[in-house]
């Protein structure tokens, strides 16, 4: 009995850990509708690996970042821009950073991965580019949607002088970096 307890509490600390700041919500709830003016751009977490930490996504285009998402292991979200260019920016131990040109009526993607840090997880964005919308779901088929709750925000803005500070630190860097992660207008989800 007692190796039972034991392993039921190993696997429950294995799982997937939901941010506090993120909601799930049912596929049927998303606004996946664009006009000429507008495209869409989703984020993924495919794998399982480092589900007790949290990866946070902002858009960093304007100079001043601002929260677009937070995601767990297997969990995704989907945002609305205006059609244009864009910089993303993943937080974790790190910062990691996408730019992104969007189309008027497109659907772009980006998937994050993660790798062990020193104390904490290491995120790395990465474009899709290439893939079909079929595809790009069979990365994960059982990833969670979810959109941020008002919280998000809360944490963000508390939490921003050491985002600043990553994403100072980080971007020179990743700049001067010929292989660095951008989405073209091309790169778009075929149906």
């Amino acid at each position: 009995m007692r190796v039972l307890i034991i392993a039921v509490i190993c696997m429950l600390s294995l799982g997937a850990c939901q941010s506090q700041h993120m909601q799930a919500i049912d596929k049927s709830n998303l606004n996946l509708t664009v006009d000429d003016h507008s495209a869409l751009i989703e984020f993924m977490r495919p794998e399982s690996y480092g589900s007790r930490f949290q990866s946070s996504i902002f858009n960093i285009t304007n100079g001043t970042p601002e929260l677009v998402g937070i995601l767990s292991a297997q969990n995704r979200f989907i945002i609305k821009l205006p059609a244009g260019s864009y910089r993303f920016a993943v937080i974790g131990e790190n910062a990691d950073f996408l730019d992104a040109e969007l189309d008027d009526g497109k659907l772009y993607a980006a998937s994050i991965t993660t790798h062990i840090g020193f104390m904490r997880m290491q995120y790395k964005l990465h474009a899709v580019k290439n893939s079909s919308l079929e595809a790009f779901n069979q990365q994960c088929p059982s990833c969670i949607w979810t959109k941020p709750l008002p919280s998000a925000k809360e944490w963000a803005d508390a939490n921003m002088p050491s985002i600043r500070s990553k994403i100072s630190k980080y971007l020179p860097k990743w700049i001067n970096n010929p292989s660095r992660a951008i989405i073209n207008p091309s790169d778009n989800l075929a149906p």
